[in-house]
């Protein structure tokens, strides 16, 4: 089995959706037919996971939404519902509306 540092390193430098997920089913296997992670680690990895999760998705974002600045749309992916985050063009209408009304009040 891998070894924790080396899974959360890579882990963290994940630039794909497909890959992220594969890290995650890696790490729930490991934890389920092993046994290998301890309750510290899973939280560990955890926030490791949703964390790249927001930053990939947010980059996704970025690109279709030149206009929008990068620190808001990761604040607007990261405080989204988790249903949100698993379909894009949901996601991005989402952040559209947000930012929409967000213009709106500062005119």
């Amino acid at each position: 089995m891998i070894n924790f540092t080396t899974l959360l390193n890579e882990t963290e430098k994940i630039s794909d959706i497909e890959e992220l997920q594969s890290a995650k089913m890696l790490f729930e296997f490991g934890l389920k037919k092993y046994g290998c992670y301890t309750l510290s680690q899973t939280t560990i990895f955890n926030k490791c996971f949703t964390s790249s999760l927001n930053r990939i998705l947010t980059e996704d974002l970025c690109r279709s939404n030149v206009n929008f600045k990068y620190l808001t749309i990761l604040e607007i992916v990261t405080l989204a519902p988790v249903k949100m985050k698993e379909d894009n063009k949901r996601l991005n209408m989402y952040v559209r509306d947000i930012m929409k009304n967000l213009c709106g009040k500062c005119a």
